[in-house]
């Protein structure tokens, strides 16, 4: 177990402070993190370059007595876990709520599962998240669980330049100046693009840009929750409102309170809660389950969908009028195959990104490695460029990434080049046979036992048009 603070410690005493808040102390001037858990992803979250700075980290025992005794402490507490763990995470909730009720909850599952999902939500767990954690998104969740009235200095993590906003293609230059545009105005924005192309990097890009950058980012997926769960996680519930609502919980609405609430797959948004969401946005107000009385609220929506949400609208999975007020803005994300000329300095970024991650000197491409990556279709976009290339990274025995490196891009190189050389000998044996014919094309087409139609798609196809002086001038 970990006891980490977010400050940087200035003496000796900031840190004895910290150990004292650890056995229970009084004092209560340093806001504390206080990490629990076993595995890699405890040890992780304890990397300075997690937080983006230098912590205090004061390491623990992990009996329970010395667990419970470090709970007046912390203002947040975030639990490390695994599948099969749910009585734990229900036992720490408890703990909390009796030892610290001010404090914050998050969970940082190894892998996504319901049913820790489900607990954690009953125990009153603010946020939920799946290892491996980006470190930006961490720093996001934890600036968004700060409340009024801690003495935690708030976390304000660097903006980077974005992975999916590097290139100069022409539809990326128009993409960052829209960016740009948006940033500066406070409406809805409706974010559309295909898995992979970096919407939720966008959308805190937007935030970041804007006058609400100082205020809290928090994200919901639409999809990763049950329909019965997802209403109680946007909107909040109070105590008692159903069965295992020990706490009251306010909701990712509330909880984006001056900030920006980004809701990713809204597509998939069940129609109820589709419906008090369209109250939000009319009325900027939310009704809490259990609750008596509306509140009003301050915030800026992003939204995303990789559906064509008018087919949606057709299909009567989504309501026509919220799709008029969530399409104020709308951003269309270019796929990776309509911006192949940025995909080398794609590639570039990443690997300088990895290097730092993994630290080691950053990896080179050769140029059949390049080629390999320009000629792949990439059906998951930015974020399957970037997992091809860590697992390079990782797999590479040099500092030099080769076409064998790619793993399942290199039976797909393989294929390319049969089929480059297929098309040049079929290419070949056309051009051979019109030059044969003077460019009769009916003479042609009957050498080659292809009808006229099919003649000219194969004309069409590899550019072939006669010599200017009708003469076979065209050598093979």
């Amino acid at each position: 177990m970990y006891l980490l603070r977010l400050t940087e410690p200035e003496d000796e005493s900031n840190l004895n402070a910290l150990e004292n808040k650890a056995d229970g102390g009084k004092d209560n001037k340093v806001g504390t993190i206080l990490i629990v858990g076993r595995g890699s992803s405890a040890a992780e979250l304890m990397r300075p370059e997690m937080l983006g700075r230098q912590p205090a980290v004061t390491r623990l025992p992990g009996p329970v007595s010395v667990i419970k005794s470090a709970l007046p402490g912390a203002s947040l507490v975030v639990l490390c876990a695994r599948a099969g763990d749910e009585e734990e995470v229900a036992q720490l909730g408890h703990w909390v709520r009796a030892a610290s009720p001010m404090a914050r909850l998050m969970l940082v599952a190894d892998v996504s599962c319901e049913a820790l999902a489900v607990t954690a939500l009953r125990a009153g767990f603010q946020e939920y998240l799946v290892w491996p954690v980006d470190r930006l998104v961490l720093c996001q969740a934890v600036a968004g669980l700060q409340r009024p009235g801690l003495d935690m200095e708030p976390i304000k993590p660097r903006v980077p330049v974005l992975p999916s906003l590097i290139g100069q293609s022409t539809c990326m230059q128009q993409l960052r100046a829209r960016i740009e545009r948006l940033a500066k105005v406070d409406a809805t924005v409706l974010l559309v693009g295909e898995t992979g192309t970096g919407k939720d990097l966008v959308a805190r890009h937007l935030h970041e840009s804007s006058h609400r950058q100082g205020g809290p980012f928090v994200a919901l997926n639409c999809a990763a929750l049950p329909d019965g769960l997802l209403e109680s996680e946007l909107f909040g519930h109070e105590r008692g409102a159903f069965t295992g609502a020990h706490q009251p919980y306010k909701g990712k609405v509330r909880l984006a309170e001056g900030g920006t609430l980004f809701l990713d797959e809204i597509g998939d948004m069940p129609l109820p809660a589709q419906a008090k969401l369209l109250r939000l946005l009319e009325n900027r107000e939310v009704f809490a389950i259990g609750a008596s009385a509306v509140c009003q609220v301050n915030i800026r929506l992003v939204a995303a969908t990789n559906h064509q949400l008018e087919h949606r609208v057709a299909d009567g999975l989504f309501r026509q009028d919220l799709y008029y007020r969530l399409n104020v803005a709308r951003l269309l994300l270019p796929t990776l195959r309509q911006r192949r000329e940025d995909i080398e300095a794609l590639a570039h970024g990443f690997l300088q990104d990895l290097a730092n991650h993994h630290h080691q000197p950053p990896c080179r491409l050769t140029v059949a490695a390049r080629q390999a990556l320009m000629r792949y279709s990439w059906p998951g976009n930015v974020r399957e460029l970037r997992n091809v290339l860590e697992s390079a990274v990782l797999m590479a025995e040099r500092d030099v990434i080769d076409v064998g490196d790619l793993g399942y891009l290199a039976a797909n190189q393989v294929a390319v080049q049969d089929e480059h050389a297929t098309h040049l000998e079929e290419r070949t044996l056309l051009l051979r046979t019109l030059n044969q014919t003077r460019w009769n094309k009916s003479e042609a087409a009957l050498r080659l036992n292809w009808s006229r139609m099919t003649l000219y798609r194969k004309l069409a196809k590899y550019e072939l048009s006669p010599p200017d002086d009708g003469m076979p001038g065209v050598s093979v």
